[in-house]
């Protein structure tokens, strides 16, 4: 998976793609979402940037289980926080499961995928 990346997202020309693939294997679907844009607040004197999240499915072109994925340097670098949702064997979902759309956080807090 590719990333592109703007902060005027309706000028099509100030689109940038970034230079490389999110991670070193085949992923086949990938929902990114940005949970600290509006909240985040670095340690005084530090110029972090807000974590970013994505939900990958690892595998071939039907995939598999869906991962927590994790960046904290502006996209470039990206980290496998583990898996969170497997598929079941022998049921609807045994052979692939794929991102959809962006998490959503829900009135209550608790984030919908």
């Amino acid at each position: 998976t590719f990333i592109s990346s703007t902060k005027t997202p309706g000028t099509l020309s100030s689109w940038k793609r970034h230079n490389s693939s999110m991670f070193s294997i085949d992923d086949c679907g990938t929902a990114l979402w940005f949970p600290h844009d509006e909240e985040f607040e670095p340690t005084k004197g530090v110029t972090a940037l807000p974590p970013a999240y994505a939900v990958a499915t690892f595998g071939e072109l039907r995939g598999g289980n869906l991962s927590l994925v994790s960046s904290t340097d502006g996209l470039n670098t990206w980290k496998d926080e583990g898996v969170f949702l497997r598929t079941r064997p022998g049921h609807w979902d045994n052979a692939t499961l794929s991102a959809g759309p962006s998490p959503v956080r829900l009135m209550d807090g608790n984030w919908l995928l």
